[in-house]
């Protein structure tokens, strides 16, 4: 998601544009989405679903272990 962020900034589209993620990529370390969208000048956004999930393969989204799909956050954003 960052990376079209950084075409469209590179192709000079001027557009209201916002990126939405979960919190488990946000707080991702490796991920360096908060660093890369300050960094492109777009205004970012993290949902927390709160799975609060007590089967242990589940579990590994809160962990940190497993990333979600593209647009999981950006639903998650629109629908609240």
């Amino acid at each position: 998601m960052v990376s079209v962020l950084s075409v469209i900034k590179h192709l000079g589209l001027v557009r209201d544009i916002s990126i939405a993620t979960t919190c488990y990529v946000a707080q991702d370390k490796s991920a360096n989405f908060r660093e890369m969208t300050d960094i492109l000048g777009y205004q970012a956004f993290a949902a927390d679903p709160d799975l609060e999930i007590k089967e242990k393969g589940l579990a590994m989204y809160e962990n940190g272990d497993v990333k979600e799909g593209v647009g999981a956050g950006g639903a998650m954003f629109a629908a609240a």
